[in-house]
């Protein structure tokens, strides 16, 4: 770790090992040995506390058999202690007057016995313990031989008892370490408890189209059960239903899809004061909840359990009507992925963040010199990613509460970035920017990786084409640039994302620039632009709203469009809008969409609207 390498080496001795622990652990005891002949790595300590009562009940044989499976070096045994476990085993055999025994165990471990030295009795002369312990079988053999029941010598056991030498040896073992049976399983779901946090596996929940699907699969009521993420742990993928081919980086490959409604009905309307509209909005991590910022300053935490039609009482500063607010209005809010902390943007380019169960203020910083426009925590909740209106993305601590790097390129507001995690290169920040480009940055360094550019207004985009410039070049030559509405991150295909720009045409890339799928409304919609999206819980459908209300569903693993909602601009806003655009203007500002259900939310920050408000489609 001192290169400051973002990932934690594991040596494959000690995987070797964890392996072992789990075979063990399921019996598979030939399997085991096998594994630490081929390997010669032995294991780190025994699956028990048994060798200090084996040792006081004389189970030399068990006692030995634990401790050949041990790697002596990583476990420190000491080779004088081994050679005495040897020794006590053989003159207990010989006590009890079995000398054929004994003298074959003397010859099995006489290797060990070599390695350690006796000093003799008066003098300051050492002999090795193979000599010392077979001088001491002949004694008791001649003597045996005259008489079968003649006693053991007084030396036999070096002056003391046979129950004090079993005593002494019990305490010496009973530091021998203790290696848990099934660490590698503990491990492996403390890993997917990890990256589940950090968004690295995917947020994938059972998903239920309607309240009786939920009851009728025993969600609700007295046999209410917890949700489940559904993924599959070796290939990594979501559980998915039918097979058919998808797009993974460049090849395709065969998989199940998942089974997921399309969001077509208005199910909640949340209505805001007068001359007050909605500036952003986003799901609780859980689902318990929605967070909504407004132009009037307030935050408000509406309760999933009450169909977002009331603020959640469980909380103690909304069940006193007491508010979280700023002075301006709220931009941009986030959550962190345990749900625990919450942090707000506003229009002077503060950031509040908040203890969401106490309401509690913990830090207020000055991140940006105009409007913030998006903020992510970092995947450990320790950072937290902004940007501004004043072309800048910046990583601040929140235990300083001091910038940590700047993202610097971009020629105007920044509309979008986000945290993305490499397998190989670690931590990443991606950009999108109404300068028409996507920046991809080295987030240990916030050095500049690449630079994407998507068709601009009335350019062909092609699958399979690079968007990828030069990160050295200066401005785009193209006058068509689109501004970049927002960037919607996947975790299927993986490294990939949706870049949507002011344009009709929004496009499926990988993080090397390559075009993957290109999404296109159909003729009906007079080539409108898009203007907001995001993406089905399971990454299975795109939904982008169009600058006339329209919103196009697109399939992402086809780009083919599979729905077009056209009173959806008219039905989140209140605006008249028609499918020709001849008539009004329901732009919407963002979409949302819920951690694990089919549902999208969706709100317009016209000030032209008397009266804001944000509408939750099912």
């Amino acid at each position: 770790m001192a290169d400051q390498s973002p990932f934690l080496e594991v040596g494959a001795a000690d995987i070797l090992r964890l392996i072992q622990g789990y075979l063990t652990s399921a019996g598979l005891h030939e399997s085991n040995r096998v594994l630490r002949e081929e390997s010669g790595i032995g294991a780190a300590g025994v699956p028990h506390r048994m060798l200090k009562t084996w040792s006081a009940q004389g189970k030399w044989g068990l006692v030995l058999r634990s401790l050949s499976i041990l790697d002596r070096d990583r476990c420190r045994l000491d080779v004088n202690l081994i050679a005495q476990v040897h020794e006590i085993a053989i003159l207990e055999l010989a006590a009890a007057n079995d000398f054929e025994v004994a003298y074959a165990a003397y010859r099995f471990a006489q290797s060990d016995l070599e390695a350690s030295q006796v000093r003799l009795p008066g003098t300051k002369e050492k002999i090795s313990r193979s000599r010392h312990v077979e001088q001491k079988l002949a004694a008791l053999a001649a003597a045996r031989a005259k008489d079968p029941n003649a006693p053991i010598p007084n030396d036999f056991y070096d002056g003391r008892s046979r129950d004090d030498v079993r005593k002494e040896l019990g305490e010496r073992l009973d530091i021998v370490p203790e290696q848990p049976s099934n660490r590698l399983t503990s491990l492996i779901q403390q890993a997917i408890k990890y990256q589940s946090f950090t968004g690295e596996l995917p947020q994938i929940k059972e998903l239920y189209s309607s309240k009786e699907e939920e009851e009728e699969s025993g969600a609700s009521g007295h046999n209410k059960k917890k949700r489940r993420k559904v993924f599959d742990l070796v290939l990594g993928t979501t559980s998915l239903d039918s097979v058919e081919d998808v797009v993974v980086g460049e090849t395709i490959r065969g998989r199940l899809r998942p089974a997921e409604p399309i969001p077509s009905k208005p199910f909640a309307t949340i209505k805001f004061g007068k001359k007050a509209v909605c500036e952003s909005a986003t799901f609780m991590p859980d689902g318990a909840g929605l967070v909504t910022g407004s132009s009037d300053g307030l935050i408000e935490i509406w309760d999933a359990a009450q169909n977002y039609g009331e603020l959640r009482r469980d909380l103690p500063y909304q069940m006193k009507d007491e508010l979280l607010g700023h002075d301006v209005a709220v931009t941009a809010l986030a959550v962190t992925n345990d749900g625990t902390m919450l942090a707000s943007g506003d229009l002077n380019g503060k950031i509040y963040v908040w203890r969401i169960d106490t309401g509690t203020c913990l830090c207020i910083m000055q991140c940006h010199s105009a409007a913030i426009s998006c903020i992510q925590f970092s995947p450990s909740g320790s950072h937290i990613l902004t940007a501004g209106q004043d072309s800048k993305c910046r990583e601040f601590g929140l235990r300083t509460s001091k910038m940590l790097k700047e993202f610097t390129g971009h020629d105007s507001f920044v509309n979008s970035c986000f945290y993305c995690h490499h397998p190989t290169a670690g931590l990443r920040v991606i950009t999108g920017s109404a300068d028409g480009k996507v920046r991809i940055f080295d987030g240990s360094t916030a050095e500049c990786l690449a630079i994407l550019r998507p068709p601009g207004v009335g350019e062909d985009a092609r699958e399979g084409v690079s968007i990828a410039m030069e990160t050295s070049g200066g401005p785009s030559a193209h006058a068509t640039n689109a501004a970049i509405a927002c960037i919607v991150p996947l975790h299927t295909p993986a490294q990939s994302m949706v870049v949507v720009a002011r344009s009709s045409t929004a496009v499926l890339v990988n993080h090397s620039g390559v075009v993957l799928r290109i999404f296109q409304d159909d003729a009906s919609s007079h080539a409108k632009s898009f203007c907001a999206a995001t993406a089905s819980p399971s990454n299975r459908f795109l939904f982008a709203a169009k600058e006339d209300g329209t919103l196009s569903v697109f399939d992402i693993e086809s780009g083919k469009l599979e729905a077009s909602i056209y009173d959806f601009g008219a039905e989140s806003t209140g605006n008249e809008s028609k499918h020709d655009g001849s008539k009004g203007n329901a732009e919407i500002a963002c979409l949302v969409n819920h951690p694990f259900r089919s549902m999208i939310a969706a709100f317009s920050n016209d000030k032209a609207q008397k009266r804001g408000k944000l509408v939750v489609w099912k």
